[in-house]
């Protein structure tokens, strides 16, 4: 009888399976093929070293149960047995291995074969193969393992990337820097609570609120001062609220809150006011220093607001704005949105939108290559002109509505395609970048607009690249996928903005048809100080690049955090040390001046040595997996040559450490190399040490102010 194989089709079309559970079952109906065996079970390795059984093919309903809530240490078993020793396990006869488990000899498990899914040194879990219904007559061939072995390293590499995407997601559902959700779940969590409040016959509050004159502490105190005030408020907004309440931190500062199924207005009333007296007291600085920051809040309240969840976070946002308005005249921090409120801010958006286009004036952010020193493209912002002052968008959009902001998007469209057909005239070709609110690409009739104004200025689909601030319940949607399809067939490119504190599902890139993504400045501005969100954004960089989209960093404003995304390889950048936003006929200057700052190559900051650090021992780590033999023995012993000596050298204990690391390169790089997992290990820990003790010298310098690029 022919031995079972491996066929290339089988191997093309397991390649061609995206999705991981439908990929292991696949895969784990060839194991068993190849095996003559009865079922798969696949056992993960946690970080506390706990394996665990998560996904099974072919195994007894009885067996299955046993397994599915069992947790056992990564060192007991023959699963164990497996990892320890990194080698394929095969028991012919599994109760008589000392390793074999009383429970599973019961359940009936007559053999297995383990095989460790991972390297010696990236330990993710074990492929189990068993045998239930018959013992195998004979050990399987090499052949056959050397097919297991490569089903296995699929299955490990399928593995990988799923923790990977598992972990992004999860760090970008974190604000970094206070540790309370982002942006993303707030209309999730808010949709809970109204269905909550109708289910109980209760209220639901939304509360918009942020710290009054908090610019004026950055500007006075410096970004750390800053920091520290926003990391006490989020802790105490964490205290204050109840179990079942929902904080986060949408940008700046600031934050949102949900408070459930409250009885009546007079409970809601007493939890206000206890939010205002935790909010009251003075913020330590880090020297010792009280800083007093009040907190304004604006309210709404479902069910007597019934309207959408979206709604009910404008009208809490319009709130705040008149608790903001009136906050040195006012008995209390927060303002209730009450029908009154909702016709003055009616009022208000129809004066401000009555003749816009007049109005409004545009200016210009460029986004550069820094790498290159030109220009990528000019980022389009609009500003509002009333009788006596120039409003921010921060200013005028809480006031508008939907049909507002729809007239608003297309308004600045218009002008914006105006302003290229006159550059046009004059040899200047930039391609511009225009912010589109999410709910417009549930209009069908948008695609349509933008189609018809392109065609009128005369102007290529390519230019034009529309920033989508991400809401997952927008981009969810299949008729928002269609028209994002029809855009990009188009040619008009789609940049995901804010990526760090809004975007939600990263595995949903690959599903979308984006060009671009944007590193959010919030994210941006605190690398320097928060280097633990380095391999964060290195994650993020490497993502990018291999769905083959542009990453942008927005907020760039120091010279240190330009040379950290230098070190990181991120080249695009955009924010006020870069090119501040001027007008159409002050961007010429603007534009020179900023190419030509790029010609200053800032110091490398400690920050950036971090990030440098760890790109190249990722590198260096992969390349010691795939390739060992590229390391070359004698660069390697060669210290003068190292990137880090002029920044690790006057650092007596980190220096050491890296010394020792050049050490075990040189060791690993001498063919043939002993005990490589052994030094691999160490080499690992070394580096972790070393950025550890750049964590807290970063930590040190942290207390004096970065000086500006401009």
């Amino acid at each position: 009888m022919p031995t079972p194989h491996l066929s290339i089709s089988t191997l093309n079309n397991l390649i061609r399976i995206l999705d991981f559970d439908a990929f292991f079952v696949a895969a784990a109906q060839e194991a068993a093929r190849l095996l003559g065996a009865d079922g798969v079970a696949l056992i993960e390795n946690d970080e506390f070293n706990q394996l665990h059984y998560r996904f099974f093919h072919g195994l007894p309903a009885h067996y299955q149960q046993l397994v599915s809530s069992l947790t056992f240490p990564a060192n007991v078993g023959t699963a164990g047995q497996a990892l320890q020793t990194n080698q394929i396990i095969f028991h012919a006869d599994y109760a008589s291995t000392h390793h074999a488990m009383p429970a599973f000899v019961s359940a009936g498990l007559l053999a297995n074969l383990l095989v460790p899914l991972g390297t010696a040194t990236e330990k993710l879990g074990v492929l189990a193969i068993s045998w239930f219904t018959h013992q195998p007559q004979h050990a399987p061939s090499e052949d056959t393992l050397a097919a297991i072995q490569l089903l296995a390293d699929m299955m490990y590499h399928k593995l990988y990337h799923k923790k990977m995407e598992i972990q992004l997601t999860q760090q970008a559902q974190l604000d970094t820097l206070t540790g309370l959700p982002n942006r993303r779940n707030t209309t999730a969590h808010l949709n809970q609570a109204i269905t909550l409040s109708r289910q109980n016959d209760s209220l639901t509050a939304v509360i918009m609120l942020d710290l009054d004159d908090f610019k004026a502490i950055n500007d006075t105190y410096g970004h750390a001062a800053g920091d520290a005030v926003l990391i006490q408020f989020a802790d105490r907004i964490r205290h204050a609220l109840r179990a079942d309440d929902y904080a986060a931190r949408l940008g700046g500062d600031e934050f949102l809150i949900t408070l459930k199924d409250i009885p009546n207005i007079a409970t809601l009333d007493t939890l206000l006011a206890r939010l205002d007296a935790d909010f009251t007291p003075a913020y330590h600085l880090h020297d010792n220093s009280l800083l007093r920051c009040p907190a304004s809040m604006g309210v709404t309240v479902f069910p007597q607001d019934n309207h959408p969840a979206e709604s009910l976070i404008r009208h809490a946002d319009w709130a705040l704005y008149q608790a903001k308005q009136h906050k040195h005249q006012r008995t209390q921090s927060w303002v209730y949105y009450t029908p009154a409120l909702h016709k003055k801010r009616s009022k208000r958006c129809k004066d401000l939108t009555s003749d816009l286009a007049r109005n409004l004036i545009l200016h210009y952010q460029p986004i550069l290559n820094v790498a290159k020193r030109e220009l990528v493209r000019l980022e389009v912002l609009a500003r509002l002109q009333t009788a006596d002052t120039l409003l921010l968008p921060n200013d005028f959009l809480p006031l508008f509505d939907q049909s507002a902001c729809a007239q608003l998007f297309f308004t600045v469209l218009d002008l914006s395609l105006t302003q290229l057909a006159l550059w046009r005239e004059s040899d200047f070709h930039p391609d511009i970048a225009i912010n589109i609110s999410p709910f417009l690409l549930r209009d069908a009739d948008t695609v349509l607009k933008i189609v018809t104004a392109l065609q009128q200025h005369n102007i290529a689909a390519s230019r034009l690249t529309l920033e989508i601030l991400e809401q997952e319940q927008v981009l969810s949607a299949p008729s928002t996928l269609h028209i994002l399809n029809q855009l990009h067939q188009l040619g008009v490119r789609l940049a995901l903005d804010d990526l760090g504190t809004a975007h939600s599902n990263l595995m949903r890139l690959r599903d979308l048809p984006i060009t671009e993504i944007k590193l959010d400045q919030i994210f941006v501005k605190t690398l320097d100080s928060q280097v633990n969100d380095l391999p964060f954004a290195l994650a993020i960089k490497e993502l990018a690049s291999g769905l083959n989209i542009e990453l942008v960093a927005e907020g760039v404003e120091t010279h240190k955090i330009r040379s950290i995304l230098d070190a990181l390889d991120i080249p695009l950048m955009q924010g006020y040390g870069i090119c501040k936003p001027v007008d159409a006929a002050a961007l010429p200057d603007a534009l020179a001046q900023a190419l030509n700052t790029l010609s200053y190559q800032p110091n490398k900051s400690l920050a950036a040595s971090y990030a440098q650090h760890l790109i190249v021992e990722t590198s260096i780590l992969n390349l010691l997996k795939i390739a060992p033999q590229h390391l070359h023995a004698e660069h390697l012993s060669e210290l003068t040559l190292c990137p880090f000596l002029p920044e690790f050298k006057i650092m007596p204990e980190i220096w050491q450490l890296h010394q020792r690391q050049h050490v075990l390169l040189h060791e690993m790089a001498l063919p043939p190399s002993q005990d490589i997992a052994t030094k691999i290990n160490e080499y690992k820990m070394l580096g972790t040490q070393i950025r550890h003790l750049l964590t807290l010298v970063i930590a040190n310098e942290r207390q004096l102010e970065d000086t500006p690029l401009s």
